[in-house]
């Protein structure tokens, strides 16, 4: 008769929003919200690599919109496509996020 795991019902809400933004992250790999989203996830969840990983990749790609180099063009619209805003202002909410201007 062995012991049964219990499992914190937050760990399974956070493990499966992990899945919806790998999915988000699939379909727009250039969005540094969904990687940014996704990181302290991964961290609770006991993958620090993983979430510093991420935090990471969403730093890269703000960066790379700031500075409107080929992969920040298409984060940029990616992004904008997102919140479908024709007039997106994500750039200024980048400066804040560590990136600068």
């Amino acid at each position: 008769m062995g012991s049964q795991l219990v499992v914190p019902e937050c760990y399974i809400c956070k493990s499966k929003a992990v899945v919806q933004i790998t999915i988000q992250i699939t379909k727009t790999p250039h969005n540094p919200y969904a990687w940014l989203e996704r990181a302290p996830l991964l961290l609770y969840l006991g993958y620090p690599e993983s979430g510093a990983g991420d935090a990471r990749k969403a730093q890269r790609l703000a960066t790379a919109i700031l500075n409107m180099d080929e992969i920040g063009i298409l984060a940029k619209k990616e992004t904008c496509e997102l919140v479908a805003s024709t007039d997106c202002a994500i750039t200024a909410s980048f400066q804040n996020f560590g990136g600068g201007a």
